[in-house]
């Protein structure tokens, strides 16, 4: 019984091993690895390589009508106990 345990657990592990490999279509060209390329935006003068960020702007009555509340900042000292 401790035979047939092991062996089950060897082949779903061989198994599990297999299908993590390279997702490679088989046939005549299966020796070659295609490369997707990400389509590049047009560059923007003044921006360099600078990461795209998305900034967002809230007029005051679309802050009002989410109930956003702004403060202060406080200098405070933490104490560790």
């Amino acid at each position: 019984m401790k035979f047939i345990g092991k062996l089950l657990a060897t082949a779903i592990l061989i198994t599990f091993l297999n299908s993590c490999g390279d997702k490679t279509q088989k046939g005549a060209d299966s020796t070659k690895v295609s490369e997707v390329k990400k389509p590049e935006a047009p560059k923007e003068e003044g921006h360099g390589d600078e990461e795209s960020s998305t900034i967002a702007s809230l007029t005051q009555d679309q802050i009002k009508a989410v109930g956003i509340t702004l403060g202060i900042v406080e200098d405070k000292t933490l104490q560790l106990q």
